[in-house]
């Protein structure tokens, strides 16, 4: 009793969950964001996908390189 993180995962309890894409503060235990509709739970969702080189690689540096 008394404890403000959890002791298996680290998480504050109780209190707001800021929304990871949005910032918005939804109540603990949603799953979903009120506001944009982002998954609330940690490492929901898929990977970003990798960037092509090529869109951030220096125009002069990709003629060099090819």
């Amino acid at each position: 009793e008394g404890a403000r993180f959890c002791g298996g995962c680290g998480t504050p309890l109780g209190g707001e969950l800021a929304c990871p894409r949005c910032g918005a503060r939804n109540p603990r235990g949603q799953t979903f964001c009120d506001a944009c509709g982002a998954s609330l739970s940690a490492g929901a969702g898929a990977p970003a996908p990798a960037r092509d080189a090529r869109a951030y690689t220096p125009r002069h540096l990709v003629e060099r390189v090819l």
